[in-house]
């Protein structure tokens, strides 16, 4: 009787794994190009154990063989509108950087923001990009590997409409790191410099010749709460300050333009023993 019950229970997971496997593949292709290669999906996908990490279907794995195996058509062949839904259990001001620093790192650097919702448990942002082809999924799990993003679910409401959540549990933005008692020449940039600072109490920023810094210095937390902000509406060579309690990040600029700073900075950091 133990027995039986055992291998009925084993019986029902697999077979819940082999749906949930399909359903995911079913997810993320379009319901012509699912017939059509019907045969090759019920071959490629044969072992669903593949597919599955933590007791939960991996929704990159199963883009990822999709892709290899040239099921995932990403292309329209002419520019289109392309939506983008995203969805994050975590911080909403700090998950719509973490997106925006990603899509850039994807070549996309314009888009409409349609919407943005919170509540107590989760954030959602949607999108909109024109362009000839929709955001790789693949590549863009790993930039987000990279910053410690982590895509849980990947599904497509039809070719040009995309729905993503991810756990940002273990994010960090992808800027420079400066540690206690180092010096750091910050090069030329055409964006607001951003640095995540470790076990430092103190900074200062110098400006090198040749420029005429008005400072803009804003100072976040590790969600990117914001802390405190610095200007001053007066040329400035150098500046130091003790930063506010749980600073992780900051983001250095001018009150007017960053052609102000075309020669960069130098920081330098102290820390609790200095």
């Amino acid at each position: 009787m133990v027995k039986l019950l055992f291998f009925t229970l084993l019986l029902a997971v697999s077979l819940h794994s082999d749906q949930s496997v399909l359903e995911r593949v079913s997810a993320l292709m379009e319901p012509k190009d699912l017939k059509a290669h019907k045969n090759l999906i019920d071959i490629v996908f044969k072992n669903k154990n593949k597919f599955l990490r933590n007791g939960r279907i991996d929704s990159v794995k199963v883009a990822s063989t999709l892709k290899e195996n040239g099921l995932l058509n990403l292309f329209f062949g002419r520019p289109t509108k392309i939506y983008l839904d995203f969805k994050t259990g975590g911080n909403g001001l700090f998950f719509t950087k973490l997106i925006n620093d990603a899509l850039r790192s994807l070549g996309y650097y314009r888009y409409l923001n349609l919407r943005a919702s919170s509540n107590e448990d989760s954030f959602e942002r949607s999108i909109l990009i024109n362009s000839e082809y929709a955001p790789d999924p693949v590549i863009l799990s790993k930039v987000l590997e990279k910053i410690g993003c982590t895509i849980v679910n990947i599904s497509r409401e039809d070719k040009a409409h995309w729905r993503y959540e991810i756990d940002i549990t273990n994010a960090k933005l992808d800027v420079p790191s400066i540690n206690n008692s180092e010096k750091l020449k910050l090069r030329q940039s055409r964006n607001d410099y951003w640095l995540r600072l470790n076990s430092v109490k103190k900074i200062q920023l110098q400006s090198i010749q040749g420029n005429n810094w008005y400072p803009y210095v804003a100072f976040y937390d590790k969600h990117l709460h914001l802390l405190k902000i610095f200007k001053k509406d007066e040329r400035t060579k150098k500046i130091t300050f003790a930063l506010p309690k749980d600073t992780v990040y900051i983001k250095i600029s001018d009150i007017y333009q960053l052609a102000n700073l075309r020669k960069g900075l130098n920081v330098i950091t102290q820390g609790k023993n200095n």
